[in-house]
């Protein structure tokens, strides 16, 4: 029991230094990385205005704005919540849709270029909020491998007669407190 304290301890300080050090340092570093593509789009708006169409320019900087603004809090539950959202709300699913197909008349390379390194940046965000979560859930996930094969074992057991079973928990505990059997 002193070993699951202690193996708790340790994983609340690994996540107390990656959420108040190592967290928003990324976080901060992605955020600049939304900016300098924002920047890189508008600059490109304005040397090849002939090659860049307003509504793809437009969709590349809401996405972007939106990966600035989001790229704090954007976690592995916040998608859940998105995906079911757009399961359930016919017109959010058809304006997801339509956003997915706006680029298939795009002619510019790069402006798809940066749209695909926007979407990075968010899914690294994504990442980055959710590894804390990943600390605080590796017990937990470790518990529920452990009670589905104890799951899986459960029917052999059952199965056994009386004497076989009597006899392996016999040796178990035994074997708990060293005795060679």
């Amino acid at each position: 029991m002193e070993y699951v304290i202690l193996i708790l301890g340790a994983l609340a300080m690994v996540h107390f230094v990656y959420e108040a050090i190592v967290a928003p340092t990324l976080r901060i570093n992605q955020k600049f990385k939304a900016f300098k593509l924002r920047d890189e789009l508008r600059s490109l708006a304005v040397r090849e205005p002939e090659t860049v169409h307003d509504k793809h320019f437009y969709a590349v900087q809401a996405l972007l704005n939106a990966v600035i603004r989001t790229v704090n809090t954007i976690d592995v539950v916040a998608l859940m919540k998105a995906k079911q959202a757009v399961a359930d709300d016919p017109e959010l699913r058809k304006r997801t849709e339509a956003r997915a197909r706006l680029f298939d008349d795009c002619k510019n390379n790069e402006i798809r270029d940066i749209d695909h390194r926007g979407g990075i940046v968010a899914i690294e965000g994504v990442r980055i909020n959710s590894a804390g979560l990943l600390t605080c859930m590796s017990p937990v996930m470790v518990l529920i491998d452990a009670y589905k094969k104890i799951r899986r074992g459960a029917p052999r057991l059952v199965a056994m007669t009386e004497h076989d079973q009597a006899v392996i928990i016999q040796r178990s505990r035994f074997a708990e407190i060293g005795v060679p059997r």
